[in-house]
């Protein structure tokens, strides 16, 4: 059965390097528009997260982006990029939901599949 992705904005509504939260059915979600390889939105990409950081609950939305991810081996990953919670500053992988602070532990958000169809941003939340 395929996945069924629910309408939250179009690419324009996000711009590069920031972030906005969706309510797709019943689950508040970060959405981050990455840059592309120059720093604008050609090329980029979206990613879908929950919107809640394990630590202490504050809205990972209200957070900011950093250029690099973190690998499954703690090593940087230049093509990703991180969100930095707003209370905290815990890092999650905005692909992975990796906790970048401490990667081979548990710790961790829910990450959603996303598409952009016709300039509009997709997120599928399973039910």
């Amino acid at each position: 059965m395929p996945l069924r992705y629910e309408d939250v904005c179009s690419v324009e509504e996000i711009p590069p390097n920031e972030l906005r939260a969706f309510e797709v059915n019943g689950v508040f979600v970060a959405v981050a528009h990455l840059p592309g390889p120059d720093g604008d939105a050609v090329g980029g990409t979206f990613t879908a997260m929950e919107d809640s950081c394990p630590h202490a609950g504050a809205p990972l939305s209200d957070g900011h982006l950093e250029p690099g991810g973190c690998g499954a081996d703690g090593e940087p990953d230049a093509g990703g990029a991180t969100v930095v919670c707003p209370l905290h500053a815990w890092r999650f992988d905005c692909r992975t939901g990796q906790w970048c602070d401490a990667p081979k532990g548990k710790v961790r958000v829910e990450t959603y599949p996303v598409k952009v169809e016709a300039g509009r941003v997709l997120v599928h939340v399973p039910d």
